[in-house]
Order: structure tokens, then sequence, then C-alpha cells
């Protein structure tokens, strides 16, 4: 069933859609239609609601026209308004202005059309109009304004108007994306199948806590804010964050914990179990957990709480006292050194020459990759894609992860294996980390643009671009030594190995990233 009607204005509102009329939600008979029974719904595009102000009346009158090629009887809320026989080649139009307030109401009608079929296909077309000359909300304000808003009103309409187009020109473009999600099929009961068969149902099984835990079974509420959701999902979920269960806390505590340590309280964070290594320090793991319930599990909060301690706060230097007493430095006596990450590192690179992109959201981006790399796979031309310049600068967390081939300077630094759970990364150091970043095409491009940088913004005094490339990369005053050993080896790569003037700050600049005060986290 369509509609191809003018808007109709009626009790403040327009109407263009089926927000206020309902038409067949399956068995009209419980609104007093007789018989009705077919499902059917509004299929246009000129109907839809909106709220003017000041208009709160019923209509004076109604006027229906239909267009049928079958016997069709029309009932708006249950109650017969018109009865049409035969085919009809063009639109009837039927007042029915004296039943009007007695058979239409305030909020939402139904208007339902019982069709005879009399032979071949249905054709109803069917529609309400409270006047023929009814006009959109923007063009009745424009005419009547003064007699329906007042000025503050019509100024703020006015306003509102010009914000929502342009609001409009800045929505970004929609692209449908298949994603993988969940969806409930029914809430049927759940059988144990018989040695796995799908067609072997036995017992009836229901949701349940790990009985060793000891917690009695879940009740499932019997109303559902959602006609498609079983409610289980939500059960488990409150389950998990309440503070009867105090294992999550726990999890995520050590977690942070080890985000910003390097090394977890529970040194195996993917088992608390019995086979896991216990807590070198309980207590404080304990505390932590309660800290992060009570603060409405905000991990802004344990990150301050944490970072803001005097155990992060501690200086890597080694001591004789400590070493002898703990080497593997359990009681956190010093802060452990912690190499970057593999996207750290790349993203720490990108930062201090200034050409990382901060650009947010949006789908994966690909880095150039060597074509010695691409001659791995077995379709070279294709295994890999190319993006624009300005994405490949974007964060490493936006870089396409594909199993068979690894972004190489992230598989160089440690990457993880995304083909399964990895609790902790591995921080390696072997020689193929040096060869990469002092020899890849992506450390000496990067190299370059560090040393435009420096060029743009200290000037032409080489000492001056030296102790800003040192500021950058270790985040601190230079000392003066450290800026003369820069200056020598600028001057020496020019004097002993021929090499240009712009060239040697370029190696100077692969140097300065390749330092460990750059690298690691002291």
């Amino acid at each position: 069933y369509t509609t191809t009607q003018p808007q109709g204005l009626w009790n403040g509102q327009v109407y263009e859609d089926d927000k206020n009329w309902k038409v067949g939600e399956g068995g009209f008979g419980v609104n007093g239609t007789p018989g009705a029974v077919v499902r059917t719904t509004w299929n246009t595009s000129d109907i839809w609601i909106r709220r003017t102000f000041g208009l709160r009346e019923l209509p004076e009158s109604l006027t229906l026209r239909i267009h049928h090629d079958e016997d069709a009887v029309v009932y708006i809320n249950g109650k017969q308004v018109g009865k049409f026989m035969g085919y009809q080649r063009g639109y009837i139009t039927v007042p029915i202005e004296g039943a009007v307030k007695d058979i239409v109401h305030l909020g939402s009608n139904t208007i339902a059309v019982h069709c005879k079929n009399t032979g071949g296909g249905q054709y109803i077309d069917v529609g309400l109009v409270d006047r023929e000359d009814a006009v959109s909300v923007a063009d009745l304000i424009k005419t009547h304004g003064d007699k329906l808003l007042s000025k503050a009103d019509r100024e703020q309409y006015v306003a509102l108007q010009k914000e929502e187009e342009q609001l409009s020109k800045l929505k970004p473009p929609v692209k449908g994306v298949p994603v993988l999600a969940v969806k409930e099929r029914g809430h049927g009961p759940t059988h144990v199948l018989l040695r796995g068969s799908a067609h072997a149902k036995g017992d009836v099984v229901k949701p349940g806590f790990p009985v060793v835990l000891g917690f009695p079974d879940p009740q499932i509420p019997q109303q559902r804010n959602r006609q498609d959701s079983s409610g289980k999902r939500l059960v488990l979920a409150q389950w998990i964050t309440s503070k009867d269960n105090p294992m999550p806390a726990r999890a995520m505590a050590n977690r942070l914990w080890q985000h910003h340590f390097g090394r977890a309280l529970a040194r195996t964070s993917n088992d608390f179990g019995q086979l896991g290594e216990k807590p070198t320090h309980p207590e404080l793991l304990d505390w932590l957990a309660v800290e992060f319930q009570s603060s409405n599990w905000s991990m802004k909060q344990m990150h301050k709480l944490i970072m803001m301690s005097s155990t992060y706060q501690l200086s890597s230097s080694d001591d004789s006292q400590g070493l002898k007493l703990d080497p593997g430095n359990d009681l956190f006596w010093r802060f452990d050194m912690r190499r970057l990450t593999a996207e750290e590192f790349r993203d720490s690179i990108l930062a201090v020459n200034d050409s990382l992109n901060l650009k947010m959201g949006g789908p994966s981006i690909y880095t150039e990759v060597p074509r010695a790399v691409l001659q791995t796979s077995s379709q070279p031309n294709n295994v890999w894609g190319k993006s624009p310049p300005d994405e490949q600068r974007r964060r490493s967390v936006y870089i396409f992860l594909k199993r068979s081939l690894v972004e190489p300077v992230l598989s160089a630094f440690d990457l993880a294996d995304t083909d399964s759970s990895c609790a902790v990364r591995f921080a390696t150091t072997v020689p193929t980390q040096s060869l990469s970043s002092l020899n890849s095409d992506f450390f000496n491009k990067q190299a370059a643009l560090l040393a435009q940088r420096l060029k743009k913004e200290a000037g032409d005094k080489v000492e001056d671009q030296m102790k800003l490339g040192l500021r950058l990369v270790t985040g601190r005053i230079p000392t003066a030594g450290e800026v003369a050993r820069c200056v020598t080896l600028y001057n020496d790569l020019q004097t002993k190995d021929g090499i240009a003037a712009e060239k040697a700050l370029d190696y100077v600049c692969l140097v300065l990233i390749n330092l460990n005060e750059f690298v690691y986290l002291d």
C-alpha cells in the first residue's frame, strides 16, 4: 500500500510517514476491522511526522483518496469510511467530514484496507489528507510564522535551520562495510547434544555459572527491554562485574600494572590459576582491585593512581645491594627499563620529525613495503594495498594486519602474534633490528624528514640543530658534551667520508632515532 497524497497539517504535526498512522500491523481485527489479517506497511517517501507550534486540534474534515483495481473497503480505527467496487482508472476522492471526531483521535491511528481478490494481482493506493493545499513546515512558518510562533521561536527556528544545513555538509560519506556481529536466533530451550549431534537432543539445560565457584544459578528476567534479546548476556555481564566476583577487577588491575611497568604483579596475566605464577604483591593486587571497583571501573582513575605512585617514579639505575638481594626486580626496587613496543617506536619516530598524522577512525592503512618483501608472497602484485602518503603516516594501530605478510618495521621489533592470545609481548634484542633501523628505507626517509625539521626550526647553525634534535629524541635539555659529539660526527661525515652537508645531517638524525634513550623508557 502506498500513498502519494499531499502533506496534511493536523494536530500540530505534518504527517509525512507512518509514525502516527499505523498501517498493517498484522491482524487488524484487534482494532475492530472485520476479517483483516493482511500485514502491510507504508511504502512512501512523502510521509513523515514533525512537530510544529500552537496547533493541537483535530481537523474539521479529512479526505480519503483511493485508486484501486479490486473491490476494497477502507476502515479507520475499525470503522468503515468507504466501500469501492470494481476497477477504477483514476483516484476517487471521498470526504469523511461528519465522522472525523468520532473516528480519529489525537495520537496513534490505524488505517486498514480490506480487499477482495476478484482476479489477477491487486493494486491499491490509498491515502488521507487534511488539506489539498497543505504545505511543508518550512513554508508554513514562512507564511504564517507571526501567528504560530513568537519572535524568539522564529529566530530560533531560522538559526537551527542554518545550523542543520551546515552540519549536513560535514557528514562523512557512509560506506557499507560488512562486519561480524552477534544476533540471537530465538529464545527456545537449549539441549545437551548427544555425541555432539545437532539432531540428537538430550536433556534441557538452563544458563548457570560454574558450580565450583559456588554461585547460585542466575535468574533470567521475564520482562526484557528488547524483544530480540533473551537477557542472558546482560545477566552474565552483571555477574562478571558484580562485587561478589573479584576476579575481573583483579585481572584488569594486574593488566594495568603490566601496561605501565612492563610486567604484571602476577607475571602470568592470562592464568590466575594454580599453574600460573603467584603475585609478587598479593595484598597490593587486592587493594588495586578494590580501588578499581570503588572508582566505578574507571581506568582513567587507575592510570592516575598508578602513575602518581612513588614506585612508578623510581629510576631504572642499578644498585649493587639491590642487584644482590633481588636481581629479577620482583620487589620493584627500581623501574625496569622497557623498550618501546613496535607500534610505539614507529609512532615516536613520526612524532619527532613532525609528520605523524593523528587522524582518528576509518579503514586500515597500507604502509610502503619493500618489493623484496612482497616477492615472498604467491601474489606479489595483489598481496598488499596502497594508501596515500598522508595516510601512511597515521598511527601504527591503523596498519593493516595480514597473517602471511606482517609490516616489516613492526615485525622486526616484536609485533604480537595475532593468531593467538598474547598475554605479554616479548622484547628481543637481535642484530636484525639494528640492520633494519640503520639501513631500511623507512628509517632513512624518516631521518631525512627529521633533518628538514631541524633546519626549519633551528636555523642554519649546526650547534642549534643538534641541540634541537637531541631535545626532541630524549625529551630533555642535552649536555654540551652530547651536542659536541653530534657536531663532530656531522663534520667527520663530510671531511673523512666525503658526504655532502645535507646528507650528513640526515645521517646524524638517523643516529639520533637509534639512540637507546629514544628506543627505551628509562
